[in-house]
C-alpha cells in the first residue's frame, strides 16, 4: 500500500481515537456529576463534560469534512467494535474526588505528550485542532496536580492516592497503544514521533508519582480499546446516550449514506484489529 493510499486510513484511526476518547469521558463525567456532593463538584465536572463533548464534535468534524460520517453518526450510530477509545474512560467512578482526578490526571498527562506531537502532524486541520488545545490540556494538567498534592497532605492521603493510581494504571494499558501501526503513521507523517510517545508519558508520570513513594510505572491491559475491544460498561452506556439520535435517525433519509459507505471502505482496509495492538 502507498503512502498516498495509506493517508486516509492513518487520519482515520488517530481521529477516531482522540473523538473517541472525549466522548467516552464526556459521558463518564456526566455520570460523576450527577453523584457529585457539592458545588465545587458540579461546577467542575460540569465544565469538563462541555469541554469534551465539544473537543468530540471538532474532531468528529475533522472526520466529516475528509469524507465521512457526519458527527452524530460518528459518535451515536457505529458499533463497539468500530470504538477506538481507550478502556481507561469506561470503568465507572462517583462522584469528585481523588479516583477520578487520579484517572484524569493518567489521561491528561498522555493526551498533552500525544497533543505535542500532533501538532506537527502533516495533516493540517489535525494540526491546528492539536496545537489549539495543548494550553488548555496544559491548564487541565496543573489543576490535576494542585488537586492531587492537597489530598494527598491530607491525613492517610498518600496511601488513598497510591490505592487509586495501582486502580486506575492496571487500565491504563491501551492508552498510550497507537490506533494504527506505527510506521503507518510516522511514514505518512500524520503522527510524528509516535514511537516516542509512550516513552516520554511514563517518564512524565514517574515524575509526579515519585514524591509518593512509586518508583515504577507499570500500566497493564486488560482490553486494548484501541483495537476495538472493550469493557462490558461501553455498550449500555452509548445505548442510553444515543437513544434520542436515534429515534430521529429512520425519519432523517439516506441523505449521508453514500459518505458512509466511503468510510466504510476505507476502515475496513485496516481490518478488525491492531497489529501493533
Amino acid at each position: 500500500m502507498s503512502s498516498g493510499d495509506s493517508r486516509p486510513i492513518a487520519i482515520m484511526a488517530v481521529v477516531l481515537s482522540l473523538a473517541d476518547d472525549e466522548l467516552v469521558r464526556a459521558m463518564q463525567t456526566v455520570k460523576a456529576l450527577q453523584q457529585a456532593a457539592d458545588l465545587t463538584g458540579w461546577t467542575a465536572l460540569g465544565a469538563m463534560a462541555q469541554d469534551g463533548l465539544g473537543h468530540a464534535l471538532a474532531y468528529y468534524r475533522i472526520l466529516a469534512d475528509f469524507g465521512s460520517d457526519t458527527p452524530d453518526q460518528l459518535a451515536w450510530l457505529r458499533p463497539i467494535r468500530e470504538r477506538r477509545n481507550t478502556v481507561l474512560w469506561e470503568l465507572p467512578v462517583t462522584g469528585y474526588g481523588p479516583p477520578q482526578v487520579v484517572r484524569q490526571y493518567i489521561y491528561d498527562l498522555w493526551d498533552s505528550v500525544r497533543l505535542a506531537g500532533l501538532a506537527t502532524s502533516a495533516f493540517l486541520p489535525l494540526a491546528e485542532r492539536a496545537a489549539s488545545l495543548q494550553r488548555e490540556v496544559g491548564y487541565r494538567l496543573l489543576q490535576d496536580e494542585r488537586l492531587l498534592y492537597e489530598w494527598a497532605a491530607a491525613q492517610d492521603g498518600i496511601n488513598m492516592l497510591k490505592t487509586s493510581i495501582a486502580h486506575w494504571l492496571a487500565w491504563a494499558g491501551d492508552v498510550t497503544r497507537p490506533p494504527a501501526p506505527p510506521e503507518l503513521l510516522e511514514d505518512t507523517g500524520i503522527w510524528p514521533g509516535v514511537r516516542e510517545a509512550e516513552r516520554q508519558w511514563q517518564r512524565q508520570l514517574l515524575r509526579f508519582l515519585s514524591p509518593f513513594g512509586i518508583t515504577e510505572v507499570s500500566a497493564l491491559c486488560p482490553a486494548n480499546g484501541r483495537a476495538g475491544q472493550h469493557t462490558h460498561y461501553l455498550e449500555p452506556m452509548l445505548e442510553e446516550w444515543s437513544n434520542g439520535y436515534r429515534e430521529i435517525w429512520p425519519r432523517r433519509g439516506a441523505d449521508d449514506r453514500e459518505r458512509r459507505s466511503y468510510f466504510r471502505r476505507v476502515t475496513a482496509s485496516t481490518g478488525s484489529g491492531n497489529p501493533h495492538a
